[in-house]
């Protein structure tokens, strides 16, 4: 064989094997990689986990928070509620005893002229009628 064709292959080879040996610590950066990208994913997804129990947490917190201060606000309402109601119907007995103590003194009035009228028709006088009476 010619000494610049063995020249030739011996660099070819060495070529390939440079070519091999860079590919190889490529393959193995890139293995590499892979492996630290799968560890930084599962760090998020577990990141993710502990982020969504703590929402989950806080909002469980605020939830209870408002039914508390919902029950609180409806435990004030029902308090002034019943004081209202209370109050009309003190409001209300007052009224209906007025309403009965007027019908009793209309009953009266009505009685005391007929008995008026009784006195005045046995004295043969005619009764006095008040301005009220005389226009109706």
């Amino acid at each position: 064989m010619d000494l610049s064709l063995t020249i030739t292959i011996m660099g070819a080879v060495l070529s390939i094997g440079i070519a091999w040996g860079v590919s190889q610590t490529i393959q193995k950066k890139h293995d590499a990689e892979i492996v630290n990208i799968h560890k930084q994913m599962a760090q998020i997804r577990e990141e993710t986990k502990v982020a969504c129990t703590e929402v989950a947490a806080a909002s469980k917190t605020a939830m209870d928070a408002m039914q508390s201060l919902n029950q609180e606000h409806m435990s004030s309402l029902e308090r002034f509620l019943d004081l209202r109601f209370k109050t009309l119907e003190k409001k209300q007995d007052k009224h209906n005893n007025l309403i009965e103590r007027m019908t009793i003194v209309e009953q009266s009035t009505k009685s005391a002229h007929k008995r008026l009228d009784t006195v005045c028709e046995k004295m043969d006088t005619p009764r006095r009628t008040s301005r009220k009476e005389s226009t109706t």
